[in-house]
């Protein structure tokens, strides 16, 4: 029989809400767990709505539980404000070079960055984690909405175990973002070795946006097993992630990312909404050199519409489905670690995951070979090297 103050103490250890974690439950080793990271953007609350809701309503409650789940607020002071960020861009500084500075350098010596306080600190929260619960099923998560109307979309590293977790849901699934983003939250979890999605509910303000960050906690707490909910429930939860903008679930990979820099004058065209079919050469935006067009056709990927933020928009188009079988039965089979085997091509001395090539020589190597065989491709310190990051 558990004494009051043992069940007390138990409910604490279950529901301990604080300014870092908004709901923190341990059931213990030997469980599933997910952590999942909210306000990372300051300006963007929907989740936090969200996650209160299924509080109050009773739908996160112990009882219904099965496994360990921290939801953990992202840049506080930011959220604060109703700001994106305060002075860097907390999803873009999760580097290595920052990792080391702010675990080995006095806070005395940083850059006068407020972020950086915030990065040491959820790194702390991140790594009681897996020390705590990372030999078991360890799965993460980054809840975001967009500037400009959209369906709900997963965006996520190409790695197979991040594809697999994916593919469970129905919705479109965006490859390669990786490749023209330094420094993502969800890069550093994968570089841990644990899977990590990305989900992005629709437009800031919207209670869509709210409706459908609530659908998605749940179904992602089915499919880590650690909340059972009859069929047609879960049908009922995945209509409410349903798009009212016409692009069907699967794999879509990313061609292109027109970065904005703070003194461009950088102003998105009015009407584009998120998955919009786009032809190359078509204006999009204007900046202070001009006009700026498509260049490449698909379909126009988070258009920018807001002050902050350096990612104007994207372009995307769907994978088929031969080409993502194929690269899976090439991983699976081994062949990425033929990749030192072709001609200039080294491991980096420093990452274990990273490998660079020398354009002068592996020129002739296409981007998609490197994508079959799970690498990314991101440019060098120097025009003459890639980096090539392995997932696989």
């Amino acid at each position: 029989m558990i004494k009051p103050e043992q069940k007390t103490e138990e409910i604490t250890k279950a529901w301990l809400m604080d300014d870092r974690y908004l709901v923190r439950y341990e059931k213990g080793k030997g469980y599933p767990t997910l952590v999942a990271f909210v306000g990372i953007h300051g300006n963007e609350k929907a989740s936090i709505k969200a996650v209160t809701d299924l509080m109050q309503e009773g739908s996160l409650h112990p009882d219904r539980l099965s496994g360990n789940v921290f939801i953990i607020r992202g840049n506080r002071r930011a959220l604060a404000l109703g700001r994106r960020f305060v002075d860097k861009d907390l999803n873009r500084i999760w580097t290595g070079e920052n990792l080391a500075l702010v675990r080995d350098i006095p806070e005395a010596q940083w850059p006068p960055v407020h972020e950086l306080a915030e990065l040491r600190e959820l790194d702390g929260v991140i790594s009681e984690i897996v020390a705590e619960y990372g030999q078991g099923e360890l799965f993460f998560l980054d809840l975001h909405t967009t500037s400009a109307e959209s369906g709900a979309f997963l965006p996520f590293n190409d790695s197979l175990a991040n594809r697999q977790l994916a593919a469970k849901f129905p919705l479109p699934l965006i490859l390669g973002i990786e490749e023209f983003l330094d420094g993502p939250l969800m890069s550093h979890i994968n570089n841990l070795g644990y899977p990590a999605l990305g989900f992005e509910a629709g437009r800031h303000e919207s209670d869509t946006s709210v409706i459908r960050h609530r659908a998605f906690f749940i179904l992602m707490l089915v499919q880590c097993r650690i909340h059972s909910l009859s069929p047609s429930r879960i049908f009922e939860l995945e209509r409410s992630l349903a798009s009212s903008v016409t692009i069907s679930p699967g794999f879509y990979e990313i061609l292109h990312r027109h970065e904005v820099l703070p003194l461009d004058g950088f102003a998105m065209d009015l009407g584009f909404v998120n998955f919009m079919p786009v032809r190359k050469g078509q204006r999009l935006a204007a900046d202070n050199t001009g006009t700026i067009v498509a260049k490449f056709g698909g379909r126009i990927f988070m258009p920018l519409y807001q002050t902050e933020g350096s990612d104007g928009f994207f372009i995307i188009e769907k994978v088929s489905s031969f080409w993502m079988h194929l690269s899976k039965w090439l991983r699976q089979l081994g062949f990425s670690k033929l990749i030192t085997k072709l001609p200039g091509i080294r491991r980096d001395a420093v990452e274990a995951n990273m490998f660079l090539a020398d354009t002068r020589v592996a020129r002739f190597l296409h981007r998609e070979i490197f994508h079959l065989l799970g690498y990314r491709v991101k440019k060098g310190s120097s025009s003459r090297f890639l980096r090539l990051v392995r997932r696989d």
